[in-house]
């Protein structure tokens, strides 16, 4: 997949799903010959999704667009499953129920450690979400792979500079608060799953946000390091990148960073 963003950022869309159609036909043999159609469609949505985003950013060189555009589609995606949800609730709890035997009779653990079925069945409500933004994350941080592949091929494309400027709209923050609100209010998972992939995506321009930030500061990298040492200790520090994101898509922190610069 990395390949197909870099032929496609370099060459354009034509190039690039001409590699994508060659990328795929060993996924269909292997979906003839396993029926596995399940593997096969999601294997052809990552590809497509890689392709499509390589377009956009060859198109208009803004990681804010391809972020903004991509947090409104996982929204809609995941609202859009309410028409089947009960299936769908059904569908997940059978396959989670089934990774926990599987995982049980593997010794990793004891009987009486697996979820229980509310915990199953919760999880099943919040499932779709949570792999539409893993899958467009996937996606994301294979076209960075292949950005920062060509910076290294075109000299004047800043791929950092770019990256860190990243940032999400006010009408996102205003989906960001409905969403919210209307969870609160009506105690809906529904909404709860929807947020999901954005707070994903706000978490990501949080971390694009704390690195513009750093810029220029003496121990920067060390910090930064830290930082993330903190987050895999503990995950909820990543709190600290959603609010950052939020805030940032409110206030607009790095114009108001600029001009600051600009005046010192």
């Amino acid at each position: 997949m990395i390949i197909v963003a870099l032929v496609t950022l370099r060459n354009g869309a034509k190039e690039g799903f001409f590699v994508l159609a060659w990328g795929l036909l060993p996924l269909v043999a292997r979906a003839f010959v396993e029926q596995s159609y399940l593997f096969f469609a999601a294997a052809v949505s990552a590809f497509l999704l890689v392709w499509g985003m390589a377009i956009l950013l060859r198109r208009y060189s803004s990681w804010s667009l391809l972020l903004q555009i991509s947090a409104f589609l996982a929204v809609c995606v995941v609202l859009s499953t309410l028409t089947f949800q009960d299936s769908l609730i059904l569908w997940w709890s059978s396959h989670i129920s089934s990774y926990m035997k599987v995982v049980v009779d593997a010794g990793y653990l004891n009987a009486d450690e697996v979820l229980s079925s509310e915990q199953v069945l919760w999880l099943s409500h919040i499932a779709s979400g949570v792999e539409v933004l893993l899958l467009l994350l996937m996606a994301g941080f294979k076209l960075a792979i292949a950005r920062w592949w060509e910076a290294r091929i075109v000299k004047t494309i800043a791929f950092r500079k770019e990256l860190v400027q990243a940032s999400l709209n006010r009408w996102l923050l205003l989906l960001f608060v409905a969403l919210l609100l209307a969870a609160i209010v009506f105690k809906a998972l529904v909404f709860v799953e929807a947020l999901i992939p954005l707070a994903g995506f706000y978490i990501v321009t949080g971390l694009c946000m704390l690195h513009y930030w750093m810029q220029g500061y003496k121990y920067a990298r060390s910090a930064l390091f830290g930082f993330y040492i903190v987050v895999i200790i503990f995950p909820y520090a990543l709190g600290f990148a959603l609010v950052l994101g939020l805030v940032d898509s409110g206030l607009n922190l790095k114009v108001r960073i600029l001009e600051s610069n600009v005046k010192k």
